[in-house]
Formats: C-alpha cells, structure tokens, sequence
C-alpha cells in the first residue's frame, strides 16, 4: 500500500475501542487508518468531494464514520475500507459525527442546524432533531445513549431525548459559537467550547453552570477576540476526573474537573484543533497542521507521530482506473505511485517550487500539475514525460482541473487538453 499521509490540515481524530489504531480526517478529502505502535498508514478511506472535518469510530471497531463540507456522512467499512453507506440529506456541511454507545445508531449535526439520527444497519433515517437556529459543529451521546448532546453558533448547547427527538434542556450563557461538546463518563456533566474564549462545566439535571476553566488570564478575555484565542476542542478523561482544552493559542492544558485547577499544559509551535484522550486515559491524540501524533501524559513525549513523507504532501489525485495516485510535494516534485503495490513509477520533476495541485485526465493518461512558480505541466502519466509547460501566470497555481470532454490526447495541445487552472 502506499504510505502518503495526509495532504492538508487534519481537523479530526478518533482511537479505535481498544486504543490500538487511530483514525483522522482532513482537508484533502480523505480519513486515515493508522497504527498506533508504528505509526504506520493502513488504509485509507478516499469519496468525500470536500473537507473532512469529523470522524468517528464504532464501539464494535468494524466501521469508521466520516462527516464533511460536501454536506453528506459516510459510514465505512474499517477491514475493507469500502463505502458502506452515503448519508444525505443535510443542506450544508456535515461538521460532528458520532456513534451511540451501543453502535446501533449514529449521529450527524449539521451546519443547517439540525442533527439527524440514522440506523448503523440499514442506513435509513430514524428522526430528524431541530431548534438551533443557527449551524450545529459539535455533537455527542450520552453515556448511556439515551440523550444527545449539541452545540451551535446559536450560542447555545442543548439537550435532546433520542427515543422521541424533543428538546430536554438548553445550556445558556456563551456569547459566541459553541465549537465543542463532551459528556462526562458519569452522566452528570457536559463540558462546552466557544468562540467567546470560554470552557464551561455544566449540571446535566439543572442545565446550570457548574464552572468555568480559565484558559486565559482576566487580561486576555477583556482584548477583543481573537481568533488564536477560539477555544477549538474539549474533552473529558475516561474516568471523568480531568478536561482537556486546546485553543487556537496553539496550547493544550488538562484541568482537574472537580477544583477547575489546571493540572498540565504543553505549548505547539504549530496550530492546534483537536485532542482526543485514548481508551485508557494515558495517551493523547492531538493534530499538528497536516500531521497528527500521539502524546504521553505521563512524560509529556509523543510515542507517535503519523507523517509519512520527508517532505510534506500538498495534493493527491486518484486515476480513475484506480490503479494509480498521484502526490505533489514540496520538494517541487510530482509522483505516480502503483497504489497495490506501493511502488513509485515515475518522478515528475520540473517545476522551481512547491507543487500545490494535481489533476488526472478522465482517461487516466494526462496528469496536470500546478506550482508556487507560477506554472502548470501537463506530463505523460505513461512515459514520465513532460508535454506541456502552461505559461502566463502571475501568481501561484493553487487548482487544476480537466473539462470533462478534455479527453483528447493525441495532438499535445493547450487546447486539445482543454485544462482550467485557477491562480491565487
């Protein structure tokens, strides 16, 4: 198989039950399956036209579950990677997914402010949860799987019955977009993100604030907000004893949930979204731009990292026989590699700077690359060769594409070709 790794930001992770592999999603349209103890890429999940920003794993561990801005959900098949079922329906994107705690069923929230319950086994709709007036980005089950957990842009977190779909409780009091949900493993408490820059511990029976965690000093919350400052995922331990908040202030800290004390922090240099707490409480996966690693909370080291590329992957591209994919790199390059046996065919070097975008010709035999140089190549996907150098861009190439009629080859010509390409 070929070991690529992701190619854009991962917004999203998931352990499987037993905390061996690890699941992501990301930018560049495609989730992951990785090992833990290796780190090494073990299938790959590829359909979504757009984002990725959720993933879930099932309880059982046999599927993985993908939500997206081409605003469907689809649940797939871990051992074989297949498709199993496509979830449409939502009229915008497809921003929290997750399965309820028995796996019988599973949750999709979307930014058109409705979340919605499916069947895991036949794929159909069970009912359809509405009154936030604004998207829903986050989401989450009850413990026990009798309540459902949203947070939205309407600046609310609320409570629904999954037997009858009415709303049970509402959670009042941040003054910008919820990003992030969690239900304590007790029941008891659920823990909210917003764009207000506040974390929030709440009574499940009351619906009152319980506390609040001071991710930042009084200082930082009286300056206007700022988006490094959004609070981007919340997470409760196993146990219940402790939180997890990473902010876009590229900071990580674990809270003592019953003093609100901060118990731990560790400072990325890059930009964080996520952290995930492993099955058994020890471990942690966070997301590092388009990579994402695994990190000891005992030592404060990562025991893993999922990378595979020397240099960081910025396109893939899928021939439509599905024998082959391309990748474009930083290191100015764009390869073909045979995807059953992981070999590389053919090096496409030419372009003077990094290669943003890649795009295969409908018949497969034409790839067309685009580049911080300002120029597209249209290369011969059988020879390796160069045919083309596209000139007469002022700015980087960022996306290519082929017209769908853009099927004739024989005679090397822009036109021939008809290929678009779109600068900054």
């Amino acid at each position: 198989m070929v070991q690529l790794g992701h190619a854009n930001l991962v917004t999203s992770g998931a352990f499987s039950p037993d905390g061996t592999y690890v699941l992501t999603g990301s930018h560049d349209q495609t989730a992951l399956l990785w090992d833990v103890a290796t780190g090494r890429e073990l299938r790959r999940f590829v359909g979504h036209g757009l984002w990725i920003l959720a993933v879930a794993y099932s309880p059982d561990g046999q599927y993985a579950l993908t939500g997206s801005m081409d605003r469907t959900a689809r649940l797939w098949d871990i051992a074989t990677g297949k498709e199993i079922a496509r979830l449409a329906g939502h009229t915008d994107t497809v921003g929290a997914v997750a399965f309820a705690p028995d796996g019988a069923s599973l949750l999709t929230a979307s930014w058109d402010g409705t979340a919605r319950l499916w069947d895991v086994a036949s794929g159909a709709l069970i009912r359809e949860l509405q009154g936030h007036t604004a998207g829903i980005g986050a989401a989450a089950f009850a413990p026990d799987g009798a309540y459902i957990l949203t947070g939205s842009s309407d600046t609310t977190a609320r409570l629904w019955d999954v037997r009858t779909g009415a709303e049970v409780r509402q959670f009042t009091g941040h003054t910008h977009s919820i990003t992030s949900v969690a239900y304590a493993p007790d029941g008891h408490y659920v823990l909210t993100g917003s764009n207000d820059n506040t974390v929030r511990l709440w009574d499940v029976h009351t619906g009152s604030e319980v506390r609040r965690f001071a991710v930042f000093s009084e200082a930082e919350l009286t300056q206007p907000t700022s988006a490094e400052q959004f609070i981007q995922s919340v997470a409760f331990s196993p146990n219940g004893q402790y939180a997890l908040t990473v902010s876009r202030s590229k900071v990580l800290h674990l809270w003592a949930v019953d003093t609100g004390q901060e118990v731990g922090h560790m400072r990325s240099q890059v930009t964080l979204s996520m952290a995930v707490f492993a099955p058994d409480g020890q471990q942690v996966l966070m997301n590092f731009g388009d990579n994402a690693g695994v990190l000891d909370l005992a030592s404060g080291k990562l025991v893993a990292r999922f990378t595979i590329q020397a240099f960081p992957v910025r396109a893939v591209a899928y021939a439509s026989n599905g024998k082959y994919v391309a990748t474009a790199s930083t290191d100015r390059t764009a390869r073909l590699w045979d995807l059953e046996s992981g070999q590389q065919l053919h090096v496409f070097a030419g372009h003077t700077g990094t290669v943003f975008a890649l795009a295969f010709s409908s018949d497969g035999t034409l790839l067309l690359t685009g580049g911080l140089d300002e120029a597209a190549m249209l290369w011969d996907v059988a020879s390796g060769r160069l045919i083309h150098k596209l000139p007469g861009h002022a700015r980087a190439v960022l996306s290519v594409m082929f017209s769908p009629d853009g099927q004739v080859v024989s005679q090397f010509h822009v036109i021939s070709v008809q290929a678009v390409v779109l600068t900054s």
